[in-house]
């Protein structure tokens, strides 16, 4: 089932755990594509009364992070490095700013263009890591903003597995900048899954 509006209006912390083990669904001309998430990171709110200074929304709405600002369900696509996207989902009511980044996936669906879409590539490095999953599955910056409710070309469905995934904590990859949360451990991934990103 595709989700609505409802699943992204908790906080991001709780949004990340229940995305592990969800499916990423991505449909082009080409075909569909579809990923297992296997790693999240929470981003916004505070952990013990200690806000998240490593958000892009902490210093409050600009053009750029205006989207986190809206209700859940919604894309926030930005570049790193000046040329690998990251997707995020937006969580959280209306006004409080929140996003869950989706670090990694193992794909379900549409390998043999998973595999054309990064060329020469083999194995986990298909789609372990942020930038990397978004190349595999074509998700550029035209997707910042979109609804991921309205069940068009990029979706969020439930669990394929009956039972709830067995998921390990750990501390976020990259905000050693962060003074105040580079230690919250809003870091979700799959037990014992490879298909994860290595820092």
């Amino acid at each position: 089932m595709i989700w609505r509006r409802g699943r992204y209006l908790e906080d991001a912390e709780t949004t990340a755990r229940m995305l592990v083990g969800a499916v990423l669904v991505r449909k082009t001309t080409e075909g569909e594509m579809a990923v297992v998430i296997t790693e999240t990171e929470a981003y916004g709110g505070s952990f013990r009364g200690v806000p998240d200074d490593s958000c892009h929304a902490f210093k409050g709405c600009t053009p750029r992070t205006e989207v986190m600002f809206g209700p859940g369900g919604y894309a926030y696509v930005y570049l790193i490095y000046g040329m690998y996207c990251c997707l995020n989902l937006v969580t959280g009511a209306e006004g409080i700013p929140g996003g869950v980044l989706i670090r990694a996936g193992m794909p379900l669906a549409g390998l043999k263009l998973i595999k054309k879409n990064r060329p020469g590539i083999q194995g986990y490095a298909l789609t372990a890591g942020p930038g990397r999953l978004c190349r595999a599955l074509q998700i550029d910056r035209s997707f910042n903003k979109y609804d991921m409710t309205a069940g068009g070309d990029m979706y969020i469905e439930d669990s394929l597995q009956k039972n709830p995934p067995q998921i390990d904590v750990s501390t976020r990859i990259h905000v050693d900048y962060a003074p105040l949360s580079h230690s919250f451990p809003w870091r979700f991934t799959l037990r014992d899954c490879p298909w994860i990103s290595k820092g």
